[in-house]
């Protein structure tokens, strides 16, 4: 496929690799030209649901259940995504990160499964309302038992 010259507007021929390498690579680091459109990734991070709570064992089984749970919540509710947990390697406390585009529309959908769980005890959702700066509002609540 042949581009113009830098040097004298002249038209010479560019690799299908150059072609593919270049297209690969604006992909990969999320380049979008639009103006104001931010990508899918950064839309659902910016709220979070964080659950913190006492968990008592090292046994991951219980928790990687209440994680399934909550996937089906969130997803049954288009409300976001669970991003993970963490736990104490001593197996005591942990906690759980869920984001969307709308904190109280995420706790809802998992508040249920979370007032419900019998592996997590002591747990307080801490709700963000915005991207994690300095000022964004946040609300705690206490969950459950």
């Amino acid at each position: 496929m042949p581009i113009p010259s830098a040097m004298n507007g002249a038209m010479r021929p560019v690799s299908p690799t150059l072609i593919v390498l270049a297209i690969s690579s604006a992909l990969l680091c999320g380049c979008d030209r639009r103006q104001g459109v931010k990508a899918p990734e950064t839309q659902m991070a910016e709220h979070a649901v964080i659950v913190h709570f006492e968990y008592g064992q090292q046994d991951l089984a219980p928790l990687h259940a209440l994680e399934g749970d909550l996937i089906k919540a969130i997803e049954a509710a288009d409300a976001g995504e669970l991003d993970g947990s963490d736990v104490a390697t001593d197996g005591s406390e942990g906690s759980l990160y869920m984001y969307g585009p709308d904190a109280a529309r995420l706790f809802e959908a998992v508040r249920p499964v979370l007032e419900s769980a019998t592996c997590i005890r002591q747990a307080v959702a801490t709700l963000r309302y915005g991207p994690p700066e300095d000022g964004v509002r946040e609300r705690r609540v206490k969950i459950g038992r």
